[in-house]
C-alpha cells in the first residue's frame, strides 16, 4: 500500500556508490551543461573531483580501520559484539 503511495516500486536495485555520486552530480549540473553554461570539460572534471574526493574519504577509513582494530587485515566484528543490523 505504501509504494502506491509513494509512487516507489517495491524492486530493490543494488547501486554502486560511484553511479549514485554521478546521478547526483548530473542532477546538479546537467541542465547549466546542456544551456552551454557548463563545458563538458568542466563536466568530467567536476565528476573526477567528485570521484577522487570519494575515494579519498574510503582510503582514510580503511586505513584508520586497520590501524585501531587489527594490522592483520582482518577487521571483522565477531558476532558476540554485534548489537544492531540494519
Amino acid at each position: 500500500m505504501l509504494s502506491r503511495l509513494a509512487n516507489v516500486t517495491r524492486n530493490v536495485f543494488a547501486v554502486n556508490v560511484d553511479a549514485v555520486i554521478a546521478l547526483v552530480l548530473l542532477k546538479m549540473l546537467w541542465a547549466r551543461h546542456r544551456t552551454g553554461d557548463f563545458s563538458t570539460e568542466a563536466l568530467e572534471t567536476e565528476a573526477f573531483t567528485v570521484f577522487l574526493y570519494g575515494r579519498m574519504i574510503g582510503c582514510a577509513a580503511e586505513i584508520d580501520d586497520h590501524l585501531n582494530r587489527g594490522r592483520n587485515l582482518d577487521t571483522r566484528t565477531p558476532q558476540s559484539n554485534v548489537r544492531f543490523v540494519a
